[in-house]
């Protein structure tokens, strides 16, 4: 459902845009995260965009994502 969305608010032509998939909360145990890195970056291979994880609460990667 994302992946459509986003297509149809970028359009069409998705290889000139840049998409991250961001992983939040990844501070988080694994125990209770709901999508593991590995299938973050699986998705993110399947969608042809790049893959960060982040964490508000540690401030892991919130820079370099934006």
């Amino acid at each position: 459902p994302i992946w459509q969305t986003i297509k149809e608010i970028k359009g069409a032509d998705l290889p000139n845009i840049p998409v991250m998939l961001a992983g939040n909360k990844c501070d988080e145990s694994p125990e209770i995260r709901e999508v593991s890195a590995a299938e973050g970056q699986a998705q993110a291979q399947t969608w042809g965009v790049s893959f960060m994880e982040t964490s508000a609460k540690t401030n892991h990667n919130v820079t370099q994502l934006f």
